[in-house]
């Protein structure tokens, strides 16, 4: 076993961390959401080796308001309640010369592959390498690898691949090959789509077809979301009703989530643990600014081989915290890791804190709720999204009255309800105002009913060594996507307010401009209609209209 690398992969441990082997501190951490590479090769015996991860919360610290802040990045409420080991350990074996990490980079526009590949111990060392690339085990391409100071780059044109998009999925495998002395010595396998995504303007393109984000989003809510089902569902239940992009909020969700969107075709705008709303953080402080560099090399080494993401939110609402016009000033530097880190260069937003970048770097506008300005103050040089809008979190008669009335004070359904309509009637205001993304908060949570209906306990686990936490019940209310376990529910259970939504998300729809519903006897009505197109290609509809 000395001959090869051994190396511990822990996909995320939450808050701080200290690994130990045979007695012996190997490494420590404080990243709650991103895995942890502990390299054991020197310090594993042949035999029983006793290992122990002790775990500590973030340490917090007197700012000069006098509220204690922590440095680490906490991510939203989750931090409160995880502490401890809560995602898959891996034992990972290499020889020592190895293929350490390769990124795939795909240009419809040039219709061009490029792979970068970093190579562990190669330097000086007669290496050669190929990629091969698979279409459902069937070998299609085949590029040799160029060598230079211990990476290895592999070019070439692709003048027919299928295109992975929203309506077509498409997944191609690769299998990177490095060979010593014409024998192979390691391989590493990669699942990707052929696809590109860019802005031009005010527009997002998608494979050279301009694509408008119609999307949701949504904290991680913990163990009984830990399953590669629900994270497909969540998919399925947006497709069904018109979504074709969902920004995975407030901290880096566990990565089976990106394989689901990867095979359902769904637009991901992936988000750090950088997250404001929860005011947890002292955001001026050295050592969390450190923490946000380190965040970032992180994630996108985790993420970037995704074809479902093609955006990166940086953050989300820093505009709450305490230190915040501290932090402001290293966004830039933010932006320049990720692109450094992404031969993609993906687009990068900061959701809902356009006052926290400067107009002459934002990639995509983004608003929250109008709170840092109005649709009609966008300069439409870039795209604007929307990454939250609706009221469904504060359900409140006052809000709802003006568009159901005073029905509005029968129950909490009806009262949502009314707001609801208010949501819709929002949606088509953005669409005509032709925004690049809506996101409506939210399919995940609010427009569904909770289930189960009482606490389930789970059968004993047969398999404890497949993926995921093996979760021993699952509480009442606590889901509103089933994540494969509950045998007995759908999918998903949509409440009253939900088809509100579904109509402002449709793809194909016609919008009336007019809204009023009471006329004078012997006057003409007039209607002006808009019509969308959200599709990835032209569509015959007829139109009927009754009176």
């Amino acid at each position: 076993m000395k001959k090869q690398k051994i190396v511990l992969k822990f996909d995320a441990i939450m808050q701080c961390s200290a690994v130990y082997l045979n007695g012996e501190k190997l490494a420590e951490g404080n990243e709650a959401y991103l895995p942890l590479f502990v390299d054991i090769t020197d310090k594993a015996k042949t035999g029983e080796n006793l290992l122990q991860v002790v775990c500590t919360e973030y340490e917090k610290h007197e700012i000069p308001s006098g509220m204690m802040r922590v440095n680490g990045l906490a991510g939203s409420w989750l931090r409160s309640v995880y502490l401890g080991i809560w995602q898959d350990v891996h034992m990972l074996l290499a020889p020592k010369t190895n293929i350490a990490d390769a990124e795939i980079v795909t240009s419809v526009r040039n219709n061009r592959i490029d792979v970068f590949a970093d190579l562990e111990n190669g330097e000086g060392k007669a290496l050669s390498a190929e990629a091969e690339i698979y279409d459902g085990g069937k070998a299609v391409k085949t590029i040799k690898g160029e060598m230079s100071d211990g990476k290895c780059t592999f070019s070439d044109k692709w003048d027919n691949p299928v295109l992975w998009d929203t309506e077509n999925p498409h997944l191609y495998d690769m299998k990177i090959k490095l060979y010593g002395d014409g024998n192979e010595i390691d391989e590493m396998q990669i699942r990707f789509g052929f696809r590109e995504f860019w802005a031009e303007d005010q527009n997002f393109i998608l494979n050279g077809t301009r694509v408008n984000l119609r999307g949701d989003s949504w904290h991680f809510q913990g163990a009984a979301q830990m399953t590669k089902e629900y994270a497909l569902n969540w998919c399925r239940l947006c497709k069904e009703r018109g979504v074709n992009s969902i920004r995975y909020h407030a901290e880096p969700h566990p990565e089976f989530y990106l394989d689901a969107a990867d095979e359902m075709g769904i637009l991901i705008v992936d988000e750090t643990a950088i997250y404001g709303s929860g005011k947890s953080m002292d955001a001026a402080s050295p050592e969390f600014i450190e923490n946000c560099r380190k965040h970032i090399k992180r994630f996108v080494k985790r993420d970037k081989n995704h074809a479902s993401v093609v955006i990166w939110s940086l953050e989300n609402e820093m505009r709450w915290v305490d230190g915040r016009d501290e932090f402001k000033k290293f966004v830039p530097e933010f932006m320049d890791i990720f692109h450094n880190a992404d031969h993609s260069k993906r687009l990068i937003s900061l959701d809902g804190d356009n006052r926290m970048i400067d107009k002459s770097i934002t990639e995509v506008a983004s608003l929250h709720y109008n709170i840092d300005g109005t649709i009609d103050q966008w300069d439409r040089n870039v795209p604007l999204t929307i990454g939250e809008h609706g009221g469904l979190w504060y359900v409140c008669p006052q809000n709802s009255s003006m568009y159901i009335g005073l029905d509005a004070y029968k129950d909490h359904e009806t009262c949502a309800e009314g707001i609801s309509v208010k949501e819709q009637l929002f949606m088509e205001y953005a669409r005509r105002k032709d925004v690049s993304g809506i996101s409506s908060f939210n399919f995940a949570h609010y427009f569904a009913e909770s289930m189960p209906n009482e606490d389930i306990i789970l059968p004993e686990w047969e398999d404890l060594t497949s993926a995921n936490p093996k979760i021993r019940q699952i509480k009442k209310y606590s889901l509103t996507i089933n994540n494969g376990l509950l045998k007995d529910y759908p999918m998903y259970k949509p409440n009253v307010t939900c088809k509100y939504a579904e109509a402002g998300m449709k793809p194909i729809t016609v919008i009336l401009r007019e809204y009023n519903h009471s006329f004078y006897d012997n006057t003409p009505v007039e209607r002006m209609l808009d019509v969308y197109n959200d599709t990835l290609k032209d569509e015959n509809v007829t139109l009927e209209i009754t009176a």
